[in-house]
C-alpha cells in the first residue's frame, strides 16, 4: 500500500513537468519554421523589391507541420509571419509571429 502512495506522489510530480518540457519541444517548431520564413521572405525581397502572403512564391515548405499553421500578412514593404497551433488540445492556440526586423514574438501561450 505504502508504494501505491509513493508512485501516486511520483506521478503526481512527474506528469506537470513532462508536460511543460513537452510544450517547449514542440514551439521549437514554430520558432524554426518562423525563421526560415524570415529568410524566404527577404531573399524573395531582394529579388522584387517587394514582400509576399504567398508561401508557394517563397518556396516555403515546412520541414514539419505537425502543430502550427502558417501564414503571412504584408503591405508590401513589410510583413508579419504567423504561426498558429493547438499544442495542448485544448480551446486556446498558441500563437509566434517574425516580422521584417526579425522580431520572433510569443504572442499568445497555449
Amino acid at each position: 500500500m505504502i508504494i501505491v502512495f509513493i508512485i501516486g506522489i511520483l506521478g503526481s510530480i512527474a506528469i506537470p513537468l513532462y508536460s511543460g518540457y513537452r510544450k517547449k519541444a514542440i514551439t521549437v517548431e514554430a520558432k524554426t519554421n518562423l525563421i526560415a520564413l524570415y529568410k524566404f521572405e527577404i531573399h524573395y525581397f531582394s529579388d522584387n523589391d517587394k514582400f509576399t502572403s504567398d508561401l508557394n512564391a517563397l518556396g516555403f515548405q515546412t520541414e514539419s507541420n505537425k502543430y502550427y499553421n502558417y501564414s503571412v500578412v504584408n503591405d508590401g514593404k513589410s510583413f508579419t509571419a504567423t504561426a498558429a497551433g493547438n499544442i495542448d488540445n485544448d480551446s486556446s492556440q498558441d500563437v509566434w509571429t517574425i516580422d521584417d526586423k526579425q522580431a520572433l514574438v510569443h504572442q499568445t501561450e497555449d
